[in-house]
């Protein structure tokens, strides 16, 4: 049997045992390197301190928030390495890195978004809380309604009548200009306002000066007035005109 080591012709025993071991040795490497040769070992990435050194990193960024910044130099004082992102408060978007340093503008790269429908509202972009004031297109009095916080300073604002506060009633502009209750209806009820009922009637006191209204009972039972000695005026029911009349009276046929 042969083999890849040469024992020299007289040989001690200490010298032999040695020589195995050296045998033995020099098989164990070569097997290892065969292992390793077949398996592709000799292409894995070595350890430094229980870490892959950076040469042998293949190059991929991993990516890292850097946090959030309210403005341009707050961004460009961040560290970071190409991948790393921050938001903007001030702009409302982020930034990614894509070269380094992180310290120059130009390695920075705002991030992009679809397109909205909406680009500003009342001339305003980003976080926007509407007013009153920003309805440029409105009226005094249409802002005032809005700013309105319930129904009653809504109708003070467009100098509407306050609304119905009872049954049977509505407000009015008084002699003031200041809103007042007033009740209606058909009944003679004194200082309401008259309204019709079924059939369109309503109803009203007995008169007693010249300019009240009459009433059906008034007509039906008044018979004669003075009419100030008027010729040709007369007053009274009669089942027919007569020939000639009597000063004073006036003659309705029935």
């Amino acid at each position: 049997m042969t083999s890849g080591v040469n024992f020299p012709l007289f040989a001690t025993d200490v010298n032999v045992e040695a020589l195995l071991r050296d045998r033995n040795s020099l098989v164990a490497r070569a097997l290892s390197e065969r292992i390793i040769e077949d398996s592709g070992l000799n292409g894995k990435a070595d350890l430094v301190g229980g870490k892959i050194p950076q040469s042998q990193i293949p190059a991929i960024a991993m990516t890292e928030f850097l946090g959030t910044v309210a403005s341009q130099a707050a961004m460009l004082a961040l560290t970071g390495q190409r991948g790393d992102w921050c938001t903007r408060t001030d702009l409302g978007t982020d930034f990614q890195l894509i070269a380094e340093p992180s310290s120059t503008l130009a390695s920075w790269r705002q991030m992009t978004y679809p397109a909205s429908p909406i680009s500003t509202v009342a001339g305003r972009t980003g976080a926007i809380t509407l007013t009153s004031s920003d309805l440029t297109d409105s009226t005094a009095t249409g802002r005032s309604v809005v700013q309105a916080t319930d129904a009653a300073a809504a109708r003070t604002a467009i100098g509407a009548l306050q609304s119905q506060a009872g049954a049977n009633s509505v407000y009015v502009k008084n002699g003031s200009s200041a809103d007042a209750l007033i009740s209606y209806s058909s009944a003679t009820t004194a200082s309401t306002i008259m309204y019709r009922t079924t059939g369109g009637v309503t109803s009203v006191g007995e008169p007693t000066v010249s300019t009240h209204a009459a009433t059906k009972n008034y007509v039906d039972t008044t018979t004669v007035t003075n009419v100030s000695g008027a010729a040709g005026l007369w007053i009274g029911p009669v089942g027919s005109l007569p020939g000639t009349g009597t000063t004073g009276v006036l003659y309705v046929t029935y």
